[in-house]
């Protein structure tokens, strides 16, 4: 960079406060300035990101545990369950259950939605507690032992010093003569904020899954 274009870009950002990152070289490109892509690390890269610690198949289960956790290192774990779900009573639940020990989530906010082409389309909000962190409530309009698909993506912050919140996007359609198809958005909360998460279990209030069940930490 010549002392003209120096000059210029001094004059430039003259009144211009930059904050340059640790360890890090800036360089102007058109008259921009960034940091050098040979400041750049692997590690800096990853900040954000997820790491699967656990990947389980699921074959007619109705709890899995995963052990070999520590929250407070961890922080945060996300959750993916994909399958089906097999049940003769409804509605029923899919629970997270930190320590493998019944817990009580004191504040639980769903929004459902659902629709089906032998249904009407509504939706509501509602408010309960369960022994467990929520991750979805299945559903089934009769009592036949048939197969519904349900699929979830749930975040949980893990470490003590605050109170646990799971957060849980999850589908499941009741593969029933009205074929309704559901959409939950659902908020757990935890209040106990002293008792480091070890392992967590994955437990059906009833019934059976099959599929896959998928366990990231964040980086």
């Amino acid at each position: 960079m010549g002392w003209v274009t120096a000059y210029v870009l001094a004059k430039k950002y003259a009144d211009t406060k930059v904050v340059q990152p640790d360890n890090e070289t800036l360089e102007a490109v058109d008259g921009i300035l960034r940091v050098k892509d040979g400041g750049i690390t692997p590690s800096k890269l990853s900040f954000g990101t997820w790491e699967k610690i656990a990947d389980v198949t699921l074959s007619s289960v109705s709890s899995v545990s995963i052990t070999g956790l520590d929250g407070d290192t961890d922080k945060m774990y996300r959750i993916v369950i994909y399958g089906k779900v097999t049940v003769t009573t409804y509605p029923e639940w899919i629970l997270l259950k930190p320590n493998g020990t019944t817990i009580s989530t004191e504040c639980i906010l769903f929004h459902r939605r659902w629709d089906g082409p032998n249904a009407s389309a509504s939706t509501n909000v509602t408010h309960t507690t369960q022994d467990g962190f929520v991750l979805l409530k299945y559903f089934r309009s009769d009592l036949s032992s048939s197969a519904g698909a349900v699929f979830v993506d749930a975040v949980l912050n893990a470490q003590t010093g605050f109170p646990r919140v799971c957060l849980s996007n999850a589908f499941n359609d009741d593969s029933s003569s009205e074929a309704r198809y559901f959409h939950f958005d659902i908020a757990s909360e935890w209040y106990d904020t002293t008792t480091n998460i070890t392992s967590f279990d994955i437990s059906l209030t009833a019934g059976t899954l099959d599929g896959r069940l998928l366990v990231f930490k964040v980086l």
